[in-house]
């Protein structure tokens, strides 16, 4: 019986308890490999001081927790989340060290044994781990050169980063490096062994990647468009990379709780003939949320009837600002110039209450500078909400013009223009028929038995 090690800095042992893309990813990943219990399956992962090293989750699963971290740590990250374990990048390349040594004691020659890293956040010491003789398929989340292309060099934003990091930035965009030629020197940089002058965290991000593209037998990936980055800018196989897609989590397809919704009604004097317009996701410049509040100040300034839009953004500070809700406060700051549109910051939601804020949303925004897929968007479309976002990776490969528009993003000083034409072309139109579109293609396209199917074929492939 073949042995499947799972390697992800994120579990979640009791249902409801994972947050995030990568928690929610994890908890299927972990089901689609139990289905027909075919293997003999560990989980190395992260835990508080209080939980115990090792423990059964299910029939022939077993948790190893390699990496321990006291709970008080990341009280930060606990509050915002509710869930996570870590957030340093120290934190994470411990953990990835600790996955190593785990590995390397319990390798048996004899043995059938592959692992499967999820995200980036893992596969720093996969070198190593090659070393070992094992068969590893890596599975991309995020792409960290395109994020921090995107997020920092392209639009300039930098103030919340620690002085090292905005340092390397600022050179980056003095060189004015085209993002082929970005790619192509951070390669030439660890290939002559300069990466330990980099700021610790991007030597870790991007060192990564390239470790994940490198080492692995096979590299998963959510969406074509991030296929096609890693064939241009690295010198990689195509059969090497595999795009599967996300499936629709199956609790995203419960019955209404209409209590909740009536009483988040209530709280935000949402009328019935309001248009309420909703995001979803971290508190972080990644999400672009000042693109949208940007846009609905031109919708007020146009539309006759913006006293009747409503815009909620659910989601919690993100700690990557490294100024506790700077990101935040500058939203607020943005929304508070609005005359008749109000916008509303409900903070972190999840389970039925994260079910209802889409219940009551007509139109969902995801103004994104970097989306690899965006899971949010599957949630969006099976509670049938019509779409609006930004032409990232992930929306291009999801939304279709039956039941959303994808908005040309390239020139940030154009963002916020283009983006209100798409969200006034979108409440033009006949947004019961496009809600029910975007539910019918969820239901019908994003199904966790397909991503079942394709992992089965991988993992048979690379022992074949």
């Amino acid at each position: 019986m073949k042995e499947i090690i799972v390697i992800s800095p994120e579990f979640a042992l009791k249902e409801g308890n994972e947050w995030g893309g990568l928690g929610v990813f994890t908890k299927h990943l972990i089901n689609s490999i139990i289905s027909g219990e075919r293997y003999v399956i560990k989980i190395l992962t992260i835990g508080f001081k209080d939980e115990p090293l090792r423990e059964k989750y299910s029939g022939n699963i077993e948790i190893i927790r390699v990496f321990s971290v006291e709970e008080e740590k990341i009280s930060w990250w606990k509050k915002t989340y509710g869930r996570s374990k870590i957030g340093k990048y120290e934190d994470f390349k411990k953990f990835t060290f600790q996955v190593y040594i785990d590995l390397k004691k319990n390798r048996k020659e004899e043995k059938e044994q592959i692992c499967i890293f999820n995200d980036c956040l893992s596969f720093y010491y996969l070198n190593k781990v090659k070393e070992l003789g094992y068969r590893i398929i890596s599975v991309f989340l995020s792409i960290p050169t395109q994020s921090v292309w995107e997020i920092y060099v392209k639009t300039g934003k930098n103030t919340n980063l620690p002085a090292p990091i905005k340092f390397f930035i600022a050179f980056i965009k003095f060189l004015h490096l085209p993002l082929r030629l970005f790619v192509w020197f951070l390669r030439f940089i660890f290939k002559i062994k300069l990466n330990k002058f980099l700021p610790s965290d991007l030597d870790f991000t991007f060192l990564s990647e390239f470790r994940g593209l490198c080492y692995s037998d096979r590299v998963v990936v959510l969406s074509a468009g991030m296929k096609n980055y890693f064939l241009r800018h690295y010198s990689i196989k195509s059969n090497k990379i595999e795009v599967i897609h996300w499936g629709l989590d199956g609790d995203f397809l419960k019955p209404s709780n209409n209590l909740i919704i009536e009483n988040i009604k209530q709280k935000y004097d949402i009328a019935d003939d309001d248009v309420i317009l909703l995001s979803a996701g971290r508190i972080h410049i990644q999400k672009g949320f000042e693109y949208a509040i940007g846009a609905l100040k031109l919708i007020e300034d146009e539309c006759l009837f913006s006293n009747k839009i409503k815009y909620i953004i659910c989601g919690g500070n993100d700690a990557d600002n490294r100024s506790d809700g700077e990101y935040l406060q500058q939203l607020k700051e943005a929304a508070g110039f609005l005359k008749k549109i109000r916008v509303y910051f409900p903070g972190f939601v999840s389970g039925e209450e994260k079910l209802a804020y889409f219940d009551i949303a007509d139109i969902f925004l995801l103004p994104s500078v970097f989306e690899p897929f965006g899971f949010v968007l599957l949630e969006a479309m099976a509670r049938k909400t019509a779409i609006v976002a930004s032409n990232t990776d992930g929306p291009l490969s999801i939304i279709k013009p039956a039941f959303g528009e994808v908005v040309d993003f390239n020139l940030p000083s154009k963002r916020c223009s283009k983006f209100a034409c798409a969200v006034k072309r979108i409440m033009s139109k006949k947004l019961p028929e496009m809600k029910q579109q975007a539910f019918d293609r969820a239901v019908k396209r994003y199904d966790w038995g397909s991503f079942v199917e394709e992992i089965d074929k991988i993992i048979e492939n690379i022992t074949a």
